[in-house]
């Protein structure tokens, strides 16, 4: 739980005096992300890639009631985030400040807020491919730096990739569910729209650990589908969700209930392969991303007349760093195409509009927190909001929101085509997909991992005036 005097330190200064605590820009389950001054800021030599001096994010971590584990994780996730900090597509760390009641980290303050709302809120991406393959590439940068750094994040998804104020610039943020492990068995861990399947403990049959670097891999599918459509492939991958079977039977249906090109829908195909050893690696990932000129179907949106009239996204908090938002509600699948119509009854009177399917006023969490499950194939996972600090003077929520699946597959082509999608539950094997590309060894597969020295010996400054 949050130390809760870590809400009330506006106007206190950190760091005898340099760091002036301005005002909340979000609350989550474990601290609290101020806007603050930096009163000694000389933007002429220190310029800040967000363009946003004199003005920084500082993350306040309470440290009281803390046990061991808990702190380790804590400093772990901070170690690990400014390691990975040199990247010019990584949120940069500047300072690390601590005494016995409070974690203060010092870190760039980006007004263009986090990608979900550029992607939802002002739909600078869907229909622009350029934007999206310049963006995407950023994203695989970095994520392949923190790869060569045996760093892998375990938590990629548009809440935690911070934005320029015109969207065309990006920064991976939130260490939180970061690992220098490269076999991990915490399953469970990770958002539930953008976990893999092994990840969950294994589809059909268990699996004793799963790889952390295809788990990104993974991850950057369904981020890239963020990108090119502004929607979620399926709720989670996992035997249960119906568009996810779909797709188990045929990889292609995605190019059917998505308005993604088939190009886009080729690279997915070898990055959500079910077998993790025969995914992309980054370096082909990368490649066909630059060859790669169409992702979607749709236009770009022609005005801000789709932006989601309900009040604009309020940020939250993880337990580490910037993390995903509180946005207005948006569709997940229903059970049934009577209730997928009265849930489209409720979006018309709400208002809501998209860019292909009706959105409607109700939403999901995120799951954000490693668990361990008592046997592989039982995953768990416990969710907590993260923060993006995305404006000032924002009010706080505990409440996060999630990009709209695609709705269910009765609801889109009707009833009489859904019989001629067999799904097989009790029965199911899994489906192999078409091989990839015959794979090369790159820097990240011959690295051998191992936890950073930062890691082990990493020191906090402890001068500070609250």
């Amino acid at each position: 739980m949050i130390d809760e005097t870590c809400r009330h330190l506006a106007g206190q200064f950190v760091d005898n005096g340099r760091y002036e605590l301005v005002s909340i820009l979000g609350v989550g389950g474990y601290g609290v992300v101020y806007l603050a001054v930096d009163h000694c800021s000389k933007s002429s030599t220190t310029p800040s890639p967000c363009n946003t001096a004199p003005y920084v994010a500082v993350k306040v971590l309470g440290r009281r009631g803390l046990d061991d584990r808990q702190r380790h994780f804590q400093r772990r996730e901070v170690a690990l985030h400014q390691l990975a900090s040199p990247h010019p597509n990584v949120a940069s760390v500047h300072k690390v400040i601590e005494n016995d009641k409070y974690t203060f980290v010092v870190m760039d303050y980006c007004p263009g807020g986090d990608l979900f709302s550029m992607i939802t809120d002002k739909q600078r991406y869907v229909g622009d491919n350029k934007l999206v393959q310049s963006v995407f590439l950023q994203i695989i940068d970095a994520v392949a730096y923190c790869h060569s750094l045996g760093i892998y994040h375990r938590d990629l998804k548009p809440e935690n990739i911070l934005c320029s104020a015109d969207g065309t610039q990006v920064w991976i943020a939130d260490f939180g569910l970061a690992t220098t492990e490269k076999q991990s068995r915490d399953y469970g861990c990770g958002s539930t729209f953008y976990i893999s399947p092994e990840c969950q403990g294994g589809l059909f049959t268990p699996v004793e650990s799963y790889s952390t670097v295809q788990a990104d891999l993974w991850s950057l599918g369904v981020v890239l589908v963020n990108l090119a459509c502004g929607r979620n492939p399926w709720r989670q991958a996992c035997a249960d969700d119906d568009t996810f079977r779909a797709y188990l039977e045929d990889p292609t249906i995605l190019e059917a209930i998505l308005p993604l090109s088939s190009s886009a829908s080729s690279i997915l195909a070898l990055l959500f392969a079910q077998d993790p050893a025969t995914r992309l690696t980054l370096e082909e990932l990368r490649a066909m991303v630059i060859r790669t000129r169409t992702y979607t179907t749709l236009r770009p949106a022609r005005s801000m007349a789709l932006v989601s009239p309900y009040p604009s996204p309020t940020p939250s908090f993880a337990p580490s760093t910037y993390s995903s938002p509180s946005h207005s509600p948006l569709p997940s699948p229903v059970s049934s195409p009577q209730a997928y119509a009265d849930e489209a009854a409720a979006a018309a009177s709400a208002k809501f509009q998209s860019w292909s399917y009706v959105q409607c006023p109700y939403g999901s969490g995120s799951d954000s927190m490693p668990v361990t499950p008592t046997t592989p194939n039982s995953p768990q996972s416990v969710g907590t909001p993260g923060l993006i600090p995305s404006g000032i003077g924002r009010s706080s929520s505990a409440s996060s929101g999630s990009l709209p699946p695609t709705p269910p597959l009765d609801a889109q082509f009707g009833p009489q085509i859904v019989p001629q999608i067999a799904f097989r539950t009790a029965n199911a094997k899994p489906i192999k997909l078409s091989q990839p590309p015959k794979k090369f060894k790159t820097r990240y597969e011959e690295r051998e991992y191992h936890v950073p020295a930062a890691v082990v010996g990493y020191s906090y400054e402890s001068n500070f005036a609250v």
